[in-house]
């Protein structure tokens, strides 16, 4: 005691110190639950199952992660957790797409003999299905509109285009006549899909316009003429 005033602080034994406001707390997502990341690729494959249905649908633009991640049953963050973000599945679900086309086709080619697919015609129709039913061409076009190249999904259609030469080659030198470069048949399969991508996507459009509207007007006829002009460029061989 100084005269008749208290000084707490010595009665208490400490220094008063001042109250520090509570630290503000950053908004954050919750972090995927561990049981949600463990189930890995399946769960994968279910997000990319629902969000190309989606696509093809909505287009890039619509598409909502909330809206995939209701459907599939599980967590915005899990999304992100697989995909990082809205662009990231979109390439995602190109690649899956591509890669189901490309090992369709490469499984029709492969033959431990070299001989070509028993039915072009049915492979050519199967391709361009897949184009137009399975919604291909329009994940294609949104893989060119991204800036995404052939390249960095992993494409396989340079194996493609490398089967279908060696399959020539057999073919040809079977029957003693030259062989054309390799770049010759790359040109007959990217005149195939180009061919197919855009019967799938203006097909109607353009039968409209010519007088193959009446004619063929689901394209059929159109692809099977396609067939044996593609089938006749691989049995042509390089002049002498």
């Amino acid at each position: 005691m100084r005269g008749d005033r208290v000084d707490l602080t010595e009665l208490m034994g400490k220094k008063t110190e001042k109250k520090r406001a509570p630290a503000k707390r950053l908004a954050t997502t919750p972090p995927p639950s561990m049981r949600e990341v463990g189930r890995g690729g399946e769960m994968r494959e279910r997000i990319l199952e629902v969000a190309g249905r989606m696509l093809n649908q909505v287009g890039p633009d619509g598409l909502r992660l909330q809206e995939i991640a209701k459907e599939v049953g599980v967590s915005h963050p899990l999304l992100l957790h697989h995909f990082g973000s809205r662009a990231g599945l979109v390439h995602a679900v190109v690649e899956r797409s591509m890669h189901a086309l490309e090992a369709d086709i490469l499984s029709s080619l492969a033959s431990p003999t070299g001989e070509p697919p028993s039915d072009p015609t049915a492979l050519i129709e199967r391709t361009f299905r897949a184009f137009h039913d399975q919604g291909h061409a329009r994940l294609l076009a949104w893989l060119s509109l991204s800036g995404m190249s052939q390249k960095d999904s992993g494409s396989k259609l340079g194996d493609i285009a490398l089967m279908i030469h060696t399959m020539r080659t057999n073919q040809l030198e079977a029957r003693g006549s030259k062989v054309p470069p390799p770049e010759d048949s790359a040109f007959v399969v990217t005149l195939a899909l180009f061919a197919l991508l855009g019967d799938a996507m203006w097909g109607r459009v353009i039968r409209e316009g010519t007088t193959m509207g009446k004619q063929d007007p689901t394209g059929e006829r159109f692809r099977q003429w396609l067939t044996g002009k593609l089938v006749a460029l691989l049995e042509t061989p390089a002049p002498p």
